[in-house]
């Protein structure tokens, strides 16, 4: 047992992710999350990026490559994309 409570993990492709930050990290923990998640909601369905998900009751990040045509386009109530996150 090396002692360690945490580990940030995150995309180097992702310009705006805060490495190891503060406040994100103690909210997870404060939470007692088994892991955390930080997406930006996208605003056009044609966005090459993968998006949140649950298949199977399961949280997962699905590509945008899996995402058929229906559901890329797939709006709430609101208009806003169901899968956009």
């Amino acid at each position: 047992d090396a002692g360690v409570r945490s580990l940030h993990v995150f995309s180097v492709d992702n310009a705006l992710s805060r490495p190891a930050d503060p406040r994100f990290i103690g909210y997870c923990l404060s939470r007692n999350a088994d892991c955390g998640n930080k997406s930006v909601w996208k605003t056009n369905p044609e966005e090459k990026v993968g998006v949140v998900a649950q298949r199977g009751g399961r949280p997962v990040v699905v590509e945008y490559s899996e995402l058929d045509d229906a559901r890329k386009i797939m709006r709430d109530g609101n208009g806003r994309l169901v899968f956009g996150a």
